[in-house]
């Protein structure tokens, strides 16, 4: 969009800036749902609650400086331990004689330090070093001048602009690779047109080979979604593949849901933690066409007191997942009564029952 406004300046400026709007309408018109029910709950269109946890306390040069480093750093990483080991001691070392942290707590995410990934092909911490390493070596091919144009300098001027706001905005965190694709592949086009004004055919064809055999790991082996190999994503079950980030959270699950299907109850009240997954448990349920009603109980984001969109609602069942006992404490103080843990390793989801369900049935 930055680059659309800048692009309209110089040519054509009507028709830069109706496509400049067409595709401002079209991300509003994405984020219409998010924005709508954040209103209808909070009167504010983003959340204060969600996004503190994820914006910068109190931005300042030293967060940005820093957060611009780790953003950029992330991708340097070798894969050999020793060597990104020694550079996150160059980094440290250089900051310090800077004056700055490299690590600040009102940009980091929880006690997290910052390490450079071993080589990875998990969506959450995979590195792309080939594109980025071929970013910088453009750039400064980009001093040419006779041989790229404005325009694509205006475009590399977006792609730090849109990192410069993503260190700004954002705390830093082992997964942070997930924010940079945006990056990624805005500069794909980028690097296409910069590579084209090369003149060797040699060298154009050499990265596109080089990009092809390092994108084969990714696509056949990234985890989690595998293609191949015994635990290939085309071999699960459709139901497993929401949990295939960890599958024996999806062995309690289907524990849990059997025991569910077993009960008349029909609906069912849902405790889940902050980084917990709600649609499985739709998908298990097979909610729409079986007909179980599925709501968040005992929330403590501010909306306890907020009317449920369908009409009140008072649950036979509550799946906590995972189960606290904090919630325990809660689940008692409504009446209700544990009916069943189910444990794999350290995750724990139990259910919990309303007595009162069973009156009549001859079942305590």
């Amino acid at each position: 969009l930055f680059w659309m406004i800048l692009s309209a300046f110089r040519k054509d400026p009507v028709e830069r800036l109706k496509h400049f709007f067409v595709v401002l309408s079209l991300v509003f018109l994405i984020q219409a749902p998010f924005f709508l029910r954040n209103l209808s709950f909070r009167q504010e269109p983003v959340s204060r609650v969600q996004a503190l946890g994820v914006m910068v306390e109190r931005p300042g040069l030293d967060t940005l400086i820093a957060n611009f480093v780790r953003n950029m750093a992330t991708h340097m990483s070798v894969g050999i331990q020793e060597v990104n080991d020694k550079g996150i001691a160059f980094l440290g070392q250089g900051f310090q004689k800077m004056g700055l942290d490299l690590n600040p707590s009102r940009s980091g995410f929880g006690n997290y330090k910052f390490t450079l990934p071993k080589t990875s092909t998990s969506d959450d911490t995979a590195t792309n070093p080939l594109h980025f390493f071929l970013i910088l070596l453009l750039s400064v091919a980009l001093s040419w001048p006779r041989r790229f144009s404005a325009d694509l300098k205006k475009y590399w001027v977006c792609l730090l602009f849109m990192m410069i706001v993503l260190s700004w905005y954002v705390r830093w965190q082992p997964w942070i690779a997930r924010f940079h694709l945006p990056f990624f592949v805005l500069s794909a086009a980028w690097m296409a047109v910069t590579l084209d004004r090369v003149r060797s055919v040699r060298w154009k064809a050499l990265v596109a080979v080089l990009f092809l055999v390092m994108a084969i790991p990714f696509l056949t082996h990234g985890f989690p979604r595998r293609m191949m190999g015994r635990k290939s994503m085309l071999r699960s079950p459709r139901i497993a593949r929401h949990y295939m980030y960890d599958h024996s959270a999806y062995l309690i699950a289907k524990a849990v849901v059997d025991m569910v299907r077993s009960s008349p109850c029909r609906d069912i009240g849902l405790i889940i933690s902050n980084d917990g997954w709600e649609s499985p448990w739709w998908a298990l349920l097979n909610a729409a066409k079986e007909g179980y009603r599925i709501e968040h109980v005992l929330v403590s984001n501010g909306l306890e007191k907020a009317p449920y969109p369908l009409g009140p609602f008072a649950p036979c069942l509550v799946i906590v997942d995972p189960d606290r006992i904090a919630d325990e404490e809660g689940m008692r103080g409504q009446g209700f009564a544990k009916v069943r843990t189910v444990t794999f390793g350290p995750r724990a989801v139990s259910l919990y029952m309303d007595p009162r369900m069973f009156v009549g049935q001859g079942r305590p």
